[in-house]
């Protein structure tokens, strides 16, 4: 009788056991930070997994190119900073992956857009090369500016005169001597300032360059009395002498006229 338990004992335990639950590692979430940002931004690439890898797996991501890229990261959350210059609308892809390379989970997707790095434009250069500090009125008075732009957008200079006329403007290129000119109508101190302007975005102008010039009415011409004599009718020289240093009458005596200039 005694054979006949051990095998009914063994099914009875065999009956028992139960199978072992084995929890299958996948991804949980996956995230991109910023979502949109100029070319070479820092990306943040992140994944976080339901549980911990199995030894030898990897979570690799592919961040719109044509290669894959091991995250880093311990327990359930990776990440991977990348900075990123090729611009457009992106798709990564993240998954986990054996030492062989071979996919083992499902692969999660996102997307990421790239845009042009903003241009930065920089304000012109000015430089004053010749300006009088007096001039005349009714004449021409001329003032040479010279103006550069780093970025090649340059676009005029602009001079304001400070007598209540209209500013003037003249276009202008790179390194170019431009010469304004200018009249007075009034004497006075009058102070003109100048800028230069480019066409970037934004607009920008130069540090404007400013003198004072004094503006004066013209010297009026100096009037020389001139004395022409007549013959002298046979006098000698030195009696024509006497004659003129004695008094003014002299010349009506003598029919002398004088003249101005």
């Amino acid at each position: 009788m005694n054979k006949y338990i051990a095998p009914l004992f063994f099914i009875a335990v065999i009956g028992n056991v139960q199978a072992a639950t084995v929890t299958k590692t996948t991804i949980s979430q996956t995230s991109v930070t910023p979502t949109s940002a100029t070319a070479g931004t820092m990306f943040k690439f992140s994944a976080t997994l339901n549980t911990p890898l199995n030894v030898g797996n990897k979570i690799k991501i592919n961040v719109g190119s044509s290669s894959l890229v091991a995250m880093t990261g311990t327990g359930t959350q990776y990440s991977l900073s990348q900075a990123i210059f090729t611009t457009g609308k992106k798709r990564y892809s993240i998954g986990i992956y054996n030492s062989n390379s071979v996919l083992q989970s499902t692969v999660y997707t996102g997307t990421y857009t790239v845009t042009s790095a903003a241009l930065i434009n920089h304000a012109p250069t000015l430089a004053l090369i010749k300006a009088e500090t007096t001039a005349t009125t009714n004449t021409a008075y001329t003032v040479t500016l010279n103006a550069k732009d780093v970025d090649a957008n340059l676009n005029a200079i602009t001079i304001n005169w400070g007598d209540s006329s209209e500013p003037e403007t003249l276009a202008t290129t790179d390194s170019k001597d431009l010469v304004f000119s200018h009249s007075y109508t009034s004497a006075s101190s009058f102070g003109w300032n100048a800028f230069a302007s480019d066409n970037g975005t934004p607009v920008l102008n130069s540090k404007s360059i400013s003198k004072i010039v004094a503006v004066s009415n013209p010297i009026p011409p100096v009037i020389v009395p001139v004395v022409i004599p007549p013959p002298t009718h046979g006098m000698s020289d030195l009696e024509v002498r006497r004659m003129i240093a004695n008094n003014n009458a002299f010349f009506s005596a003598m029919g002398w006229r004088t003249y101005n200039y």
